[in-house]
């Protein structure tokens, strides 16, 4: 609940028609981006495998947090997440999937692959890739059993 309503100050701000568009930064979109993204990352540091996982299912939420983590005051320069994945990344299929669980579940890899590999790599410690690989690995397993799974039901 925490973490949504954090996002929300973040969403709240960029959806807000109040501010002057004449004096608006697209390069630092809330007043607070550095302070707020210093905020979610000490949050998903916390080595928290509920948080975690909440963050790398719901897509929304995983963008929002990448959004608010582009203004990371230790970062040499900003990211820029939010054009990588819109852009980028894209989901292609090598083996027919007709699970949406199974589909869910590559997808939620790929997040919790970013995650750690992009957005956290420069701050991370030992204990929170512990955390990520692990629930990577639980997730990949996952992946294995729904294509074995699927392919025993096709034949």
């Amino acid at each position: 609940g925490y973490v949504r309503k954090l996002l929300a100050l973040y969403g709240d701000y960029n959806n807000n028609d109040d501010h002057d568009d004449d004096n608006y930064d697209n390069n630092n979109p809330h007043p607070n981006a550095a302070e707020l993204a210093t905020v979610v990352k000490s949050i998903l540091l916390l080595n928290d495998p509920e948080i975690i996982e909440y963050v790398t299912t719901h897509a929304p939420t995983f963008e929002r947090i990448c959004a608010v983590l582009e203004h990371d005051p230790e970062l040499r320069r900003r990211a820029d997440h939010l054009r990588f994945l819109s852009d980028r990344a894209r989901f292609r299929t090598v083996v027919r999937m007709d699970d949406e669980e199974l589909v869910g579940n590559v997808h939620r890899l790929f997040r919790v692959n970013y995650l750690r590999d992009v957005v956290l790599r420069p701050t991370m410690d030992e204990g929170s890739l512990s955390t990520l690989v692990s629930l990577g690995q639980f997730t990949m397993s996952d992946i294995v059993k729904g294509v074995v799974v699927q392919n025993c039901r096709n034949g």
